[in-house]
């Protein structure tokens, strides 16, 4: 009798070290100040970039989690360097939520979005550009596939255990 060992494949994914898993992504929070150019540019370095803020459970998790006890602002990914009004995101998602502050956003040379760590209601203001503000960097979880032999049923190449 011959007994075939049948595979499944699954993904182990993670963050990299000094970054925190939330909602299947990797957050960093830096608390150097840089402009917001080089605050992206520093999240280049790392394979990832300045995030727009998706829905107001990803705001939850900044305002009541990673930004907690930050004072001050924290760059986001939006801008509007090329036409005032019209915010994009750096990574090119369409903006899906804006939570302003009162009275923001207010123009004038303010091109750039932050989170603002001190306002009682809104998040979101914008500053210029050149302002030197703490920043989240965020890129995907990393992971490799990995296979192992399956001890439950099989679904294609996936164990349902």
């Amino acid at each position: 009798m011959k007994v075939l060992k049948r595979f499944c494949y699954f993904v182990v994914a993670k963050c990299s070290t000094g970054f925190t898993e939330f909602g299947g992504s990797c957050y960093k929070l830096h608390k150097d100040k840089q402009t917001w150019m080089n605050a992206n540019a520093e999240c280049i370095k790392e394979s990832a970039f300045l995030p727009p803020v998706m829905s107001s459970t990803e705001n939850e998790f900044f305002k009541k989690g990673l930004l907690k006890d930050q004072k001050g602002s924290t760059w986001l990914g939006y801008n509007d360097r090329l036409t005032e009004s019209m915010y994009m995101s750096v990574e090119g998602s369409q903006i899906r939520f804006m939570d302003w502050v009162n009275g923001q956003p207010t123009g004038k040379n303010e091109n750039c979005v932050g989170f603002n760590n001190d306002a009682k209601y809104g998040t979101m203001a914008d500053y210029p550009c050149t302002t030197s503000s703490t920043y989240v960097c965020k890129k995907p979880l990393e992971g490799k596939w990995e296979s192992q032999i399956c001890r439950g049923e099989r679904y294609k190449h996936f164990c349902i255990i």
